[in-house]
């Protein structure tokens, strides 16, 4: 994804807290932006308020197991994000967990909550005062979604 943004970027701000992560992003250079990497948390972003014209956010929010720190994520990137945030969340209401969902039920099990619907995302946008300009699955029959969310203002 980095390299379809990068064509359109002056720079290009990559966030990781695995340094091996950014390793990897930094043998991966573009001509096209200037790239600068940091290490840090995207639970609390080393950056001020509307810093940054976009961000880009993908495959982090389903490893987080508390709805808390998803939300507080996409609070994050709402925070810094002074135009548009590209969020990627698993759809909890997709037909693959809804499944999951049942399955847990009936065999006892607890099952770990890694997923936000796509009315607890509505609801985090619309209490920043953002809104959704589209929610598309990343493939079809996939519950792997992104949303794409305009800043107002």
């Amino acid at each position: 994804m980095t390299a379809t943004i990068a064509d359109h970027a002056d720079v290009i701000l990559e966030m990781d807290i695995a340094t091996g992560q950014l390793l990897l992003g930094r043998e991966k250079r573009f001509d096209a932006a200037h790239q600068i990497w940091i290490r840090g948390s995207a639970l609390d972003i080393p950056l001020g308020d509307d810093s940054i014209e976009g961000a880009v956010c993908v495959r982090l929010s389903h490893h987080l197991y508390s709805q808390q720190e998803r939300e507080r994520l996409l609070t994050e990137l709402l925070r810094v994000a002074r135009r548009f945030v590209v969020f990627h969340y698993v759809d909890g209401q997709s037909p693959r967990y809804l499944f999951r969902a049942l399955r847990s039920r009936f065999s006892g099990g607890k099952g770990r909550r890694n997923w936000m619907t796509r009315d607890e995302i509505r609801t985090v946008v619309q209490r920043h005062g953002a809104r959704i300009i589209a929610d598309v699955p990343a493939r079809p029959l996939q519950p792997h979604r992104y949303v794409l969310i305009e800043r107002s203002g």
